[in-house]
């Protein structure tokens, strides 16, 4: 059984690779990858596939642009569901911080 867990977390760490979901906002010509400081974590009470979807509030840091904030809902890993203080890699519209959206 242990195995199986080494190779689905091998395989999730794998599939982590910077490509985005075609149908998602991030192919548009605006959007930006960019870094995202996590000021706060709030649980919605939600799961997808026994994940939990998180309300987190960012400091984006767009590369030449002003860092702004964002409120966004994401499923984040059970057992890695991100803390305050941490950066994580996000894609982001500078003058729509509604279109923000977090890699995984």
């Amino acid at each position: 059984m242990r195995a199986i867990w080494l190779l689905a977390a091998a395989l999730a760490l794998a599939g982590c690779d910077g490509n985005v979901d075609e149908s998602s906002f991030t192919e548009s010509p605006n959007a930006l990858r960019c870094t995202a400081k996590v000021l706060h974590v709030g649980d919605t009470g939600e799961t997808i596939n026994e994940d939990p979807v998180a309300r987190l509030t960012l400091r984006v840091i767009p590369p030449g642009e002003r860092p702004f904030e964002a409120t966004i809902e994401a499923t984040v890993p059970r057992l890695a569901v991100p803390r305050p203080g941490d950066i994580l890699p996000v894609v982001c519209d500078p003058e729509n911080p509604g279109d923000t959206e977090l890699l995984t």
